[in-house]
C-alpha cells in the first residue's frame, strides 16, 4: 500500500479537494473562503461537470482519496441522482454540480463576499517541443 501524507488545516483540505477535482477535470473549480461569513464552515469548493455520472464519478474519487489521508466525510448528499452532490467534511464542503444547476442554485452569488480562489484546469501532461515535431 502505498503511504500517503496528511493534510493539515482546513484550507490546506479545500485546496487539496479543489485540485483533485480539477485534476478529475471538473469545470470551472473555485474555492470561497467563508470563514467570516458562516459558522459551519471555513471553505466551500465548487465545481461543475457536464454529465451526472461523471458527478458521482468525481465524487466516489474525492471520498477514497480522502479517506487515504485520514479524511472521512461526515455526510454525502445526492450521490444517487448526482445532480447536485454535497459532501460535508467538518469544515470544508464540496459542492459538486451537473452543469445546469450550477447557475439555477449560484452559491457563488449566495457568498459573492467571501474571497475566491479559481483553479486552474488540469492540462494533463505537457508535450515537449521534440513530441510535437514527431506529429
Amino acid at each position: 500500500m502505498k503511504k500517503t501524507e496528511k493534510i493539515g488545516d482546513s484550507q490546506e483540505i479545500a485546496m487539496f479537494f479543489a485540485d483533485r477535482a480539477a485534476y478529475s477535470k471538473a469545470e470551472d473549480v473555485v474555492v470561497l473562503d467563508v470563514r467570516k461569513q458562516a459558522d459551519f464552515a471555513d471553505f466551500f469548493v465548487i465545481c461543475h461537470t457536464r454529465s451526472t455520472r461523471h458527478v458521482a464519478s468525481i465524487a466516489e474519487e474525492l471520498e477514497a482519496e480522502a479517506a487515504r489521508r485520514g479524511i472521512r466525510a461526515r455526510n454525502v448528499e445526492g450521490l444517487q441522482e448526482a445532480r447536485w452532490v454535497l459532501m460535508d467534511f467538518g469544515d470544508v464542503m464540496v459542492n459538486i454540480f451537473y452543469e445546469p444547476l450550477r447557475s439555477f442554485y449560484d452559491l457563488e452569488g449566495l457568498w459573492s463576499r467571501s474571497p475566491k480562489t479559481s483553479i486552474a484546469p488540469y492540462a494533463g501532461m505537457e508535450t515537449s517541443e521534440e513530441d510535437e515535431n514527431e506529429k
